[in-house]
Parts: C-alpha cells; structure tokens; sequence
C-alpha cells in the first residue's frame, strides 16, 4: 500500500441501488435538519451535510456493504497494485513507526505494570501499528493486540510479548482495553454512531484513545477540484467534531491532546508536500497552543484531526471519580 500525491483514484461514482440516503446524522443520530456542504457527485445527486449537533460532514447517501466490499475487492485492489514495495511508504502513512512514537509520546506507556496490557487496533490493516506500539510498553508486559479489520492478513511477529488476534467485526470483541487506536478509519464507516459506543464503551477506566480522521472540506472550499474520495472517504471531523466528542458520547471521557494530525509523509518521500503539510498545520497549532479549550478553529485548513482521550478512573466502589 503506497501513498501518492492525491485521492482522486480512489473516488468512484456510485449508482442508485449501491447507496441508501440518511434521514440522521450517522456520527451521533441526530435527526433534525443538516447544514449542506455542497456535492460530492451528480446524477444520482450525493451531497455533503453538516451536522448541527456534532459538526461533523457526512455524504447524504451510505454506500451499501455489498458495493463497499465490491469496491474495496476491486478499486482499491487495483489501485494498491500499481505501486510496490520500492517505494517504502504507506498509503495512509509513511514510516509507521513514527507514527507510533508520535501516539507513545503523548499515552504514558510506562505507567503499566501488569500484564497483559490489551491494544485494540480498530481498522488497522495487518496490525502493523499496534505492534509498534506494543514494543512502546516495558519489555517486562505481555501485550495482547486486536486487530479489527478485513482479511486475515497479520504482521510478522518477532517479539514472544505479543499476541495477535484478527476479527473482523467490533461487535466480537467483549474485553476491555488499555488503548484504543482508531486511526485513519472511522471515516470510512457508514454508520459510525454504534462504533464510536462502541469504542468508548471498550475502554477501560484510565485507558487511552488515539484517534485520527481526515478534515478536508475547508480546504476543498477553497480548491473546489480537491477530491473528497467518496465512497471511501464517506465523513468528515474536524476540531469542532472532535472536542464535542465527551459532550454529544460520554462524559465519562477527558481531552489530553486535540489538535492537527501528525504529517503522513516524510521530507526523503515527499519534500513538497512535506513541507506544505507542516505550513497549512502551523496556524492551527498555535491556536491549539494558545486556547486549548476551544472547540473550533480560526485556520481550518490543516487536512486532517488527531484526539487524545483518556476515560477516568473509578474508586473502589466502581463510581467515577471526578
């Protein structure tokens, strides 16, 4: 899986009988009127709306299991094998690894000392990132990774810590976890609502969440031709989704970071976009430096959103302590 300098293969205009439309926002339910965005394909019109209740941006219409499991069999097959391993960079990221320093300098990995520590990998592919992330924990913990996704596909294990485990659906996965990462999937989950409980509901007290999700409308207002990667990319969240999350979910749930997402690609891959990735960040970083607590931005034109979040702990009566 290779990165390449935009989306616009990936997008495929999908017909009627291959996407439903939807009544509420399929982020957090809401049912009353959303804000619209603009198009996203004509002729079955497919629209962006906003939601007025989480902020997040989502396609009118889902695409269905069936077309999505035919467009990933074949869009998306097609379109990773036209790169190869030469080019030493991830679709989604480039050198995972850093991206798994990046979530272990925020998450206190040295705080566990008992074993096993559990990682939920949601979306993760092979697993490549929770094992990473793994290898982040002292050498003296057991680690237990799940790796929710597609295929049977897992990452070579070297280390006698780990153990790996592939489903393929959230629903069967019943035990709790000490970090939960959700990065670069959620957005391609019609119905998310139910997987956002899901996942919240999977940590455990003092556990961590780290996910990460594209936020390209402001800047595809600005350059209309930037392409949304629709059926893949079906939502939109931004600071203004993601600040909401413990208010609109649970507010069982603390913000430790929230802010720009990590750059994907490295100078030695991609120099151009590298360094125009780390100027468009540069404003909202400030203003995340400077206010915190504020739940939306004055520069919106970062490209995509990270969050950190850690549920809290209870005393020994099993009650939250605030």
């Amino acid at each position: 899986m290779k990165i390449v300098p935009n989306i616009v293969e990936i997008s495929r205009h999908v017909q009627e009988g291959q996407m439903a439309a939807s009544s509420s926002c399929p982020l957090c339910g809401y049912k009353g009127d959303r804000r619209p965005c603009g198009f996203i394909q004509h002729k079955p019109d497919v629209q962006l709306f906003k939601c007025r209740c989480c902020r997040a941006i989502s396609a009118s219409h889902m695409p269905t299991q069936e077309h999505l499991a035919e467009y990933y069999a074949e869009t998306f097959a097609h379109f990773y094998g036209k790169y190869n391993v030469a080019d030493q960079c991830d679709l989604t990221f480039s050198k995972p690894e850093r991206l798994a320093n990046h979530i272990a300098a925020v998450i206190p990995m040295a705080r566990w000392e008992k074993s096993p520590v559990h990682i939920i990998d949601f979306g993760g592919g092979d697993g490549t990132l929770g094992t990473l992330l793994a290898r982040q924990l002292p050498q003296t913990i057991s680690v237990k990774i799940t790796v929710v996704d597609y295929g049977e596909k897992t990452v070579s294990i070297v280390d006698d810590r780990v153990e790996l485990i592939k489903e393929e659906n959230l629903d069967n996965v019943r035990e709790q976890a000490h970090i939960i990462i959700a990065s670069a999937s959620l957005e391609h989950v019609p119905h998310a609502e139910p997987v956002i409980r899901k996942l919240l509901a999977l940590l455990a007290p003092e556990g961590y969440l780290y996910a990460r999700t594209p936020y390209i409308m402001p800047m595809k207002k600005l350059i209309p031709s930037i392409d949304f990667g629709y059926p893949a990319h079906i939502h939109d969240m931004g600071a203004d989704f993601w600040n909401r999350l413990p208010d609109i979910f649970d507010n069982d749930f603390s913000i430790i970071k929230s802010r720009p997402s990590i750059v994907e690609v490295v100078f030695g891959v991609a120099p151009f976009r590298c360094i125009i990735s780390h100027v468009m960040k540069l404003p909202a970083r400030l203003e995340c430096f400077l206010w915190p607590r504020k739940k939306w931005l004055l520069w919106p034109f970062v490209g995509g959103w990270e969050i950190f979040l850690q549920k809290r702990k209870l005393d020994q009566k099993g009650v939250e302590k605030v």
